[in-house]
């Protein structure tokens, strides 16, 4: 708050939202470089940062006990654990930009898994390093607190622009992802034809104007609610994302039960069992969500309701042609 005083934390996201609709508007190689260049820069950011914490040669003093275990709070860490995580997947939605797509979309997305993994294990190993467990439980930004125990006060600069960085990344690959999703529904005719059009830069603009306009309404909304933009954001985004991955999950299933023999580069192995789990999972973690803040779970599910309108529309339509 304090780079932009005088603006909302609303007004801010939105901001950082339309420069990053304004680099993907002038071209899908443009906003593929800034995505590359950004997740680089990010990665080395977080290694330096890890490679300072774990140097350091003193931890901070012990603190008070650690506070009773309780569900409630281990579901409000799961969801900042699926915000962390979220978009591990985000390789299938630019099939279509890939090179030799049958290979390189599951390549990229294993290898995307295990490097981002094994980059916040380290991050955490190195905060844990630093801070006692019992220090973490008040902390609402651990890696910023153990950065300070290390490197003073001069360390908020880095790790403010280091938080941007990622949060600039995280922005632009979802505003990636909207607008090509929204432009493959176009295109099977569930949504308007207008949106399935493509500028001469590779940018589907009308898909990517939709998309921005829906997350600035939605920044708004959250933003008019009393508290913390971002945990209220996370809040809506975890149930939302583990309902999408539960119909992802189910749908595999079924989609091999109806089309056996449709063409697949790269099977599940020991189908089903992955898929079943995926599907256990993801109906656990919505329910203890709900359990545990029932507004918010409300509110995600109905946002994701809206699309069912659409759906249904869209279908009615498909079928008449």
């Amino acid at each position: 708050m304090g780079l932009l005083p005088g603006l909302t934390a609303g007004q801010i996201a939105n901001l950082l939202i339309a420069a990053c609709g304004l680099v993907n508007w002038i071209g899908a190689r443009v906003g593929r470089g800034s995505q590359e260049i950004g997740s680089a820069l990010k990665a080395v950011g977080l290694v330096i940062l890890v490679a300072a914490l774990i140097l350091a040669r003193s931890k901070a003093p012990p603190s008070a006990a650690l506070p009773a275990f309780s569900w409630v709070a281990a579901a409000v860490a799961l969801r900042a654990i699926y915000g962390a995580y979220g978009g591990w997947q985000a390789a299938i939605y630019f099939s279509e930009e890939v090179n030799a797509p049958e290979r390189n979309v599951a390549r990229a997305t294993f290898i995307g898994v295990a490097t981002i993994t094994s980059l916040y294990l380290l991050v955490n190993a190195a905060v844990l390093h630093v801070l006692p467990i019992a220090a973490l439980t008040r902390s609402t930004l651990a890696a910023a607190d153990a950065a300070r125990v290390v490197l003073g006060a001069s360390s908020d600069v880095a790790v403010t622009v280091l938080a941007i960085l990622c949060v600039a990344t995280l922005a632009n690959i979802q505003i990636m992802e909207l607008s090509r999703t929204t432009y493959a529904i176009a295109r099977a005719g569930y949504l308007p034809s207008k949106l399935a059009t493509v500028s001469t830069s590779g940018t589907p603009r009308a898909a990517l104007v939709i998309g921005l306009l829906a997350i600035a309404l939605i920044i708004a909304a959250a933003d008019s609610v009393k508290g913390q933009l971002y945990e209220i954001l996370l809040d809506l985004y975890a149930p939302f994302v583990m309902i999408v991955l539960l119909m992802f999950s189910v749908a595999v299933i079924r989609l091999r039960r109806t089309e056996p023999d449709l063409p697949r580069p790269w099977k599940m192995p020991f189908f089903p069992l992955p898929a079943l789990l995926s599907v256990g999972l993801n109906v656990i973690l919505p329910v203890l969500f709900l359990v545990s803040d029932w507004k918010t779970g409300i509110c995600s599910t109905l946002l994701l309701a809206c699309a069912v309108p659409l759906y249904l529309v869209g279908r009615a339509r498909w079928q008449m042609f």
